[in-house]
């Protein structure tokens, strides 16, 4: 998945630290960051490069024993071999750990951007010396970066596996997917896999069964993977608010999956290669 960068190491421990000339730079412009690719690999500017906006940039995390720095501009003139990138580029995009390290760039990023001022009072927040977080002096509220839990679920029927597609009004992936759905206040993770089976496509559900967990940065979310075997009828009523297909599938005859950073892809390619064939 994304985030198996092994021999790279993510260090995500926030640090008091200034940025040096010589440390990397993500830059972001929207959505969009700011890299070089050359030979197949893309690169990052240097804090050196932006040297005007040294005041601006935030300490992301180490990677490799390497600082990373943060800089959120709205608008910039591109440098020369440069190019500004939107986060899909980056599924692809070689290193691998270099695309994680931008993915995750972009879940701090946001909530930067997103806590400029408190929500409580209206005082403009200041950033903590000793951990990632922006502190309000007018009421002392502390504000951290916020990280959604959401439920991929397998659902299967002995051989069987069931594969969804989502609305294009809901969202722009067009492949076949799993279930999920984001968990709600004052539920449990295997409440959410019962409650979205049940609204996404009509199924109950039981043996509830953990698989793996994955930073989704794209999102901001902890994709939490569960496999969960269907409870009586296989008679699918879809939402069709958010999805244009439900369908279910032998092992035998599962479609291609998407590339391998995905935990979808990679609980789907578990069902077709490891499950035993039982219920």
């Amino acid at each position: 998945m994304l985030q198996d960068i092994f021999p790279a190491q993510l260090k995500i421990e926030y640090e008091n630290a200034q940025p040096l000339d010589d440390c990397a730079l993500i830059v972001f412009v929207g959505e969009c960051a700011l890299v070089r690719f050359e030979g197949g690999e893309f690169f990052f500017p240097s804090v050196g490069d932006f040297k005007e906006h040294k005041n601006e940039m935030r300490y992301l995390f180490r990677m490799n024993d390497e600082r990373f720095f943060l800089l959120n501009l709205d608008s910039l003139s591109v440098p020369d071999g440069y190019s500004l990138e939107g986060m899909q580029r980056f599924r692809t995009a070689q290193p691998q750990y270099k695309a994680f390290a931008v993915v995750t760039a972009k879940h701090i990023s946001g909530f930067y951007r997103c806590n400029t001022f408190c929500g409580c009072c209206g005082t403009q927040l200041k950033h903590s010396e000793s951990e990632r977080a922006m502190c309000c002096d007018g009421c002392g509220k502390t504000y951290y970066p916020q990280i959604a839990p959401s439920v991929i679920v397998a659902v299967t029927d002995g051989d069987r596996l069931l594969l969804t597609k989502y609305n294009s009004a809901h969202s722009s992936y067009k492949k076949y997917a799993l279930v999920a759905g984001y968990c709600e206040t004052g539920e449990s993770a295997e409440e959410t896999v019962r409650r979205e089976v049940m609204e996404e496509v009509g199924l109950k559900v039981k043996d509830i069964t953990y698989y793996k967990s994955q930073p989704w940065g794209f999102t901001g979310t902890l994709l939490l993977g569960y496999f969960a075997r269907l409870d009586g009828s296989d008679k699918l009523n879809i939402d069709e608010a958010e999805l244009s297909k439900a369908k279910w599938f032998h092992r035998s005859e599962l479609p291609p999956t998407d590339l391998s950073i995905s935990l979808t892809s990679e609980m789907i390619e578990h069902f077709r290669t490891l499950i035993p064939n039982a219920n």
